[in-house]
């Protein structure tokens, strides 16, 4: 007969080893984001969908000599359609930035570009293609890319709908 004082039960068992895998994964997640490469641009919108003729920031991060990027605007479809341009400063810390610490604090990341949505854009979703610059003038680029999602909604929802 054995004794239940000396044997985990299975229940207990399990949950310690579920705790231990859950700190094992945690510490391995931390170690591959501080040693995954930053990307040379980055950036996130100041909210994910936007009404048409709103606004929406971008708050782009770079490492330097990446100070500038241009932005391209498609709307995604059957072919992705290019519906604005424009170019924005890039945020380059001075203190290097712990990636986990800012995910789950927030970035706080000045805003670099705004961009006016045109009234006359369809719904639907779009994307922003950021390419880094060096200079102001935009005639020295680096090449660096990264893009940035955002949807456009009506500004009179169910005015164009065929329910009644």
């Amino acid at each position: 007969m054995k004794d239940d004082n000396q044997q985990l039960p299975r229940r207990r068992f399990l949950l310690l080893t579920g705790v231990a895998l859950g700190a094992l994964s945690a510490v391995a997640r931390s170690a591959k984001a501080q040693t995954m490469p930053r990307a040379l641009i980055e950036g996130y919108c100041s909210a994910s969908s936007v009404v048409q003729g709103g606004s929406l920031d971008f708050h782009v991060r770079a490492v330097a000599p990446h100070a500038y990027y241009s932005v391209e605007v498609y709307r995604t479809g059957l072919t992705d359609q290019l519906v604005g341009t424009g170019f924005g400063k890039s945020f380059i810390p001075t203190v290097d930035q712990d990636d986990v610490t800012l995910a789950q604090r927030g970035c706080g990341w000045p805003v670099g570009y705004t961009l006016k949505i045109d009234p006359s854009w369809p719904t639907g979703l779009y994307y922003a293609r950021l390419t880094s610059y060096q200079d102001a003038a935009g005639t020295t680029p680096l090449g660096a890319m990264n893009s940035l999602s955002f949807v456009v909604r009506s500004a009179r929802p169910g005015v164009q709908s065929s329910i009644r």
